[in-house]
């Protein structure tokens, strides 16, 4: 039946869920400690085996202490579904990745704001972490296709991609949304940590020679997150900023609430209606 469970998911967030009632299941509430993955690992039990979950909002790790031996009926069925876990998580995994650029589509954004709202709807996460909302946007890109060819354009996407995963941390979230417009969501940063690493990535994509292409430069409008808040809202407040930043010299950020406080922008109606897109 467990095992049954995990391949009948057909999401990675379901899949997460399907493996945590298998440790409860076999291991009950007493057996599993949950603590953040940036704490430190001291322990003494050889029975302890470590596991994040993939899809984790808290970047937090799972210890399930196990008390048997590695070669008990319930170690080696825990080895078995761990091993059906692994399978159905890279068949989900190629309906959730851009093909081109390795980042996250569409489909797993989707999921990842379902989970937020829902958990801002219910009022579940007392201590919510601080998240921005990212949006970048390539400067001259359709001109960068029809002087050099989209298989040049397509390079600049790959490339660019791959300076993102380098330049933002493991628990931030990256996506490509579109065309040449990429998402990225912030997790536990405050304003000034998340505008130095916002400038950090425009500084490292205009330094960089683009073979054949030369110099590209992006262009970025942030907001803050508000899980109270529709995405389609928050959205929209960071692509307010982003279009700022277009029309004033692109090859830079804005922050919309900044825009806001000077008068730069008119303000958008921020609602609480929980709605995707």
């Amino acid at each position: 039946m467990l095992l049954c469970a995990l391949t009948r998911c057909q999401t990675i967030e379901a899949l997460d869920c399907a493996l945590e009632s298998v440790f409860q299941t076999l291991f009950g509430a007493d057996g599993v400690r949950e603590m953040r993955s940036t704490e430190p690992f001291v322990s003494n039990e050889s029975g302890t085996l470590r596991y994040m979950p993939v899809s984790s909002m808290e970047d937090k790790i799972r210890d399930v202490v196990i008390d048997e031996s590695q070669f008990s009926p319930k170690r080696r069925y825990l080895d078995a579904i761990l091993e059906v876990y692994g399978n159905q998580y890279e068949l989900l995994l190629k309906n959730q990745v851009d093909k081109l650029t390795g980042l996250s589509n569409r489909q797993l954004l989707d999921e990842k704001v379902s989970r937020l709202t829902a958990g801002g709807a219910t009022d579940r996460r007392k201590n919510e972490p601080h998240r921005i909302v990212v949006i970048f946007d390539i400067d001259h890109f359709k001109l960068i296709n029809d002087r050099f060819g989209h298989l040049y354009g397509d390079e600049v996407l790959v490339l660019i991609a791959h300076m993102m995963k380098l330049a933002f941390r493991t628990d931030d979230w990256l996506f490509r949304y579109g065309g040449e417009e990429f998402l990225v969501f912030l997790n536990n940063v405050d304003i000034d940590q998340g505008r130095s690493a916002i400038n950090r990535f425009l500084h490292q994509v205009e330094s960089h020679d683009f073979p054949q292409i030369g110099k590209v430069t992006i262009s970025c409008g942030y907001t803050c997150y508000k899980s109270n808040e529709s995405f389609s809202t928050i959205f929209d407040c960071a692509d307010k900023a982003l279009y700022f930043s277009k029309g004033n010299g692109r090859n830079q950020s804005r922050f919309y609430e900044d825009l806001v406080a000077n008068g730069d922008i008119e303000s958008t109606e921020r609602d609480s209606d929980i709605d995707l897109f």
